[in-house]
């Protein structure tokens, strides 16, 4: 059987992947956008869709982002 640590090597990548950027890319500016896409992509469910979109995140198959729906 073999194991692999995922988080590990999340952590090795996004290490590898911010030094491989240049000093004009904003990593904080970017994580904003995210959560912006986020926002706007969850944004104005019905409440069918919305119950859907809670029980994926009960579920674990979705992150929860705690005050971004609205």
């Amino acid at each position: 059987m073999h194991v692999f640590d995922l988080a590990a090597h999340e952590q090795t990548r996004v290490a590898a992947v911010l030094e491989a950027l240049d000093d004009s890319v904003d990593p904080g500016a970017i994580l904003e956008g995210e959560r912006d896409a986020y926002t706007m992509l969850y944004s104005g469910l019905d409440a069918k869709q919305l119950a859907v979109y809670e029980q994926l995140v009960r579920a674990g198959v979705l992150p929860s982002h705690e005050g971004s729906m609205g």
